[in-house]
């Protein structure tokens, strides 16, 4: 039997959220010595997302970036850095392009910054593209703010707190430990509904709460799991870092269109009016959005509403500790039927929540898949990717990991066949499978080129 050590549920989520993206104290940096030019030059075309550009003193380093349509040498924009866990840089960036229409700012993101790369690592990226935008393009350098989701989060705290020339964070999916976030910063968190961590988020919130003269703390649900906001949400980060002289216009109709949106529920409206009011601050007129928060908020059925969901996050961080003890205990039978269970409540409402716990425990099969492989211990990763399918079986990333353990083995027929399963289950990034140092051995292998054949 697997034996595991009892460890605290939140250093498990800590380990996992943040694998790779290691988290040990860093030293206070120093500030980078900019080398601006005096008038930078155009060199790419506006309106249009780059995937991978140089950095000119960086050759093995690139990063994405869109420069708005409107872009002018005579002006300065606010810059948006992204920090993706896989480090798609242009992922986010292409999903928000239309906010850096509408809000007239610059959006880069580093394609080297990413889970599996050490932190000091990744902040050193940031710094390098950082560098780079303020010799060659018109930033505001009073309007730099970091934008991270899951273990990208992590990064963007971290260099929010060491460099003051940042103007706001935002992140998703994950954060930081609170005491590692700036203080006397904007902190704009976003949570999905079925995110799996989505009680660690509304508990970086109660917490900052306890503490908020030391700190400036929004979180907004949203309709989602545990990925980058659809662009509607994500506007919330643009009308919270918008700059004064910019005018109204944006925050007026920003407003318009939170009052003409559907809400699942009024408690989740009640959230995203609070959210708003806090950010555009004395912007704009936000008497009726903050009427209705009152109003709403005074019902005794709102009441019982908000009291039933506190207690709907103790209850899931209390099922999060209880299969955490259990993992790599109990049996393929049983996780089977655990898995049912959650996937068909009794009570509806508790289905979200269900599914952000279902979400944990295939996270948590990942991550000990992922690192007994990475070991060679063959027998506790066989076991655990026994787990990972159990909890779940649609999830292409478990035959995947299952080659590459079969390829470590020496077990030909077995890896082709698992990742064969993988493509079936939607597999389809070729780059990452010829990548895979486990696969060497099966290059010139005639059913292994016939594998990537199906990729595009």
């Amino acid at each position: 039997m697997l034996q595991f050590h009892q460890i605290p549920i939140t250093f498990f989520m800590f380990l996992l959220i943040g694998l790779g993206f290691g988290l040990s104290a860093c030293q206070q940096t120093n500030q980078i010595v900019h080398r601006k030019a005096e008038v930078p030059k155009l060199t790419i075309a506006t309106a249009k997302v780059y995937v991978a550009v140089g950095i000119e003193n960086y050759p093995n380093e690139t990063y994405a970036i869109y420069l708005p349509s409107t872009y002018d040498l005579k002006k300065t924009y606010p810059l948006y850095i992204f920090c993706d866990p896989q480090g798609s840089a242009a992922y986010p960036i292409a999903k928000y392009q239309s906010l850096a229409e509408s809000y007239q700012a610059i959006l880069v993101g580093s394609n080297n910054c990413k889970n599996g790369i050490d932190l000091n690592t990744c902040i050193s990226y940031l710094e390098h593209i950082v560098e780079e935008c303020k010799m060659k393009y018109a930033i505001n350098d009073s309007f730099l703010n970091v934008c991270g989701f899951s273990g990208g989060a992590k990064v963007a705290g971290a260099y929010a707190a060491m460099h003051s020339e940042v103007h706001s964070l935002v992140g998703g999916g994950a954060m930081p430990t609170l005491e590692q976030c700036p203080q006397k910063m904007p902190i704009l968190v976003f949570a999905g509904n079925r995110d799996m961590n989505f009680t660690d988020l509304v508990n970086f919130q109660t917490h900052a709460k306890a503490s908020e003269s030391l700190y400036d703390v929004t979180l907004l649900e949203f309709d989602g799991k545990h990925e980058w906001p659809d662009s509607i949400t994500y506007e919330y980060a643009f009308v919270m870092n918008e700059q004064v002289y910019s005018g109204t216009s944006n925050a007026l109709r920003f407003i318009e269109k939170m009052e003409s949106k559907k809400y699942n529920g009024v408690v989740a409206q009640i959230n995203a009016y609070q959210a708003a009011i806090h950010l555009l601050g004395n912007r704009v007129d936000a008497k009726k959005l903050q009427r209705f928060v009152d109003e709403a908020s005074s019902k005794p059925e709102t009441k019982v509403l908000v009291a039933q969901k506190a207690a709907q996050v103790k209850v899931e961080q209390g099922l999060k500790d209880y299969y955490n003890k259990l993992i790599g205990q109990k049996d393929l039978i049983w996780w089977t039927s655990e898995r049912e269970k959650l996937m068909h409540p009794e009570n509806e409402a508790d289905l979200d929540m269900c599914t952000r716990v279902l979400g944990f425990l295939s996270l948590a099969g990942y991550s000990y898949s992922n690192r007994y492989t990475n070991q060679n211990d063959f027998k506790n990763a066989t076991q655990m990717l026994d787990f990972y399918r159990a909890v779940d079986p649609q999830n292409s990333d478990q035959p995947y990991l299952s080659a590459i353990m079969y390829s470590k083995m020496g077990d030909k027929v077995k890896a082709i066949s698992s990742l064969n399963q993988a493509i079936k289950m939607g597999f389809n990034n070729k780059s990452k499978l010829l990548g895979e140092t486990a696969f060497q051995p099966l290059v010139n292998d005639v059913d292994f080129k016939k594998v990537i054949a199906l990729l595009k």
